[in-house]
C-alpha cells in the first residue's frame, strides 16, 4: 500500500568488488575498468535509494491516514489471526514504539564521505547508536539487528506463525497511537534523502577526479574509496530493508485493527 517500497535490495553491494580484486596489479585497461565498474554501481545504487525514497511518502500518509481512523473505535469483542509479521514480538504499542525508536536512530545517522574515506568506515559512529539496538531481541516484522564488518544489517528471524487473539478497546486506542508515530518516524527519515544524495554524490566526486586505479600516486586512496562506497552500498540496503520491514509492519498493524474493531457509528 502507498507504493511498493523497493521490493529487492540483493545487490545493493560493491558486486563488481570480487572480478576487481583479480584484476588489482594487471593490464592499465582492466585497472580502469575497476575504476569505472565502481563509478557504475554509485549511479545505480542513488537510483535504488531514490526510489525506495520516493515510495515513502505514500507510504507513511496512508498509514498514519488509516491509524488515526482507528482512533475511538470500539473493539468487536470478536477473535481476529494476526498474520506471522506480528507475532515475532507482542502485538502491542510497546512492540511497535520499539521499531520507532530505531527509525529514529537511523534517521539521525550523520554521514560525511569525505571523513569516511580520511579515517576509514569506522569513523561512521551511527554504527554504535544501531548497534545498540542489536540486544533488544526480535521485532515486528520478523526481524533482529545485527553488526556485520562494522556495518549493522537486518537478520531475519526464526518464523512466526499466525495468532489468534482478541483485542480490547484499550489496545486499538494505544497501538493506533504507535502506528501514527511510526509514520512520523518514516517521514523524519524521509527528511535525510538529501544527506544520502549528498554522501552519494561525493563518492562519486571523489571517485571519479581525486583519485584513480592506474595511478600508483593515488591509487591507496582509489582503495579506500571503493571500500567506503562498498560498506555505504551495504549500509543502504540495510536502511532499505529496515524500512520495508517498517511499512509492513504498520500496514499489518493497521488491517489488525481494523479487523478488531467495530465499524464506527455515523453521526
Amino acid at each position: 500500500e502507498g507504493g511498493q517500497v523497493v521490493a529487492s535490495v540483493e545487490s545493493w553491494t560493491v558486486s563488481q568488488e570480487s572480478e576487481t580484486d583479480s584484476i588489482m596489479g594487471k593490464a592499465v585497461g582492466k585497472l580502469r575498468g575497476a575504476g569505472q565498474a565502481i563509478v557504475k554501481f554509485l549511479k545505480d545504487l542513488w537510483e535504488k535509494i531514490k526510489a525506495m525514497f520516493g515510495s515513502l511518502t505514500s507510504a507513511s500518509s496512508i498509514m498514519r491516514k488509516k491509524a488515526n481512523a482507528m482512533k475511538g473505535r470500539q473493539a468487536s469483542g470478536k477473535p481476529i489471526t494476526l498474520p506471522a509479521a506480528l507475532t515475532s514480538a507482542p502485538f502491542s504499542a510497546d512492540s511497535i514504539n520499539k521499531l520507532t525508536a530505531l527509525i529514529k536512530d537511523v534517521a539521525g545517522a550523520k554521514i560525511n564521505a569525505g571523513e569516511l574515506i580520511e579515517k576509514g568506515w569506522s569513523a561512521f559512529n551511527a554504527t554504535a547508536t544501531i548497534a545498540q539496538h542489536k540486544n533488544k531481541g526480535t521485532y515486528l516484522g520478523n526481524f533482529a539487528i545485527d553488526v556485520v564488518d562494522s556495518v549493522p544489517v537486518v537478520k531475519s528471524a526464526e518464523a512466526s506463525k499466525e495468532k489468534n487473539v482478541n483485542l480490547r478497546t484499550s489496545d486499538i486506542a494505544s497501538i493506533a497511537t504507535a502506528v501514527v508515530a511510526l509514520a512520523d518516524a518514516l517521514d523524519t527519515y524521509k527528511r535525510e534523502e538529501s544527506l544520502r544524495k549528498t554522501v552519494n554524490d561525493k563518492l562519486l566526486q571523489i571517485l571519479q577526479t581525486e583519485v584513480s586505479p592506474e595511478d600508483g600516486t593515488r591509487y591507496a586512496k582509489w582503495q579506500k574509496a571503493r571500500e567506503v562506497s562498498s560498506k555505504w552500498g551495504k549500509f543502504a540496503s540495510f536502511e532499505a530493508r529496515l524500512i520495508k520491514k517498517a511499512v509492513a509492519v504498520g500496514n499489518a498493524a493497521n488491517n489488525a485493527l481494523a479487523a478488531g474493531t467495530a465499524a464506527k457509528a455515523e453521526k
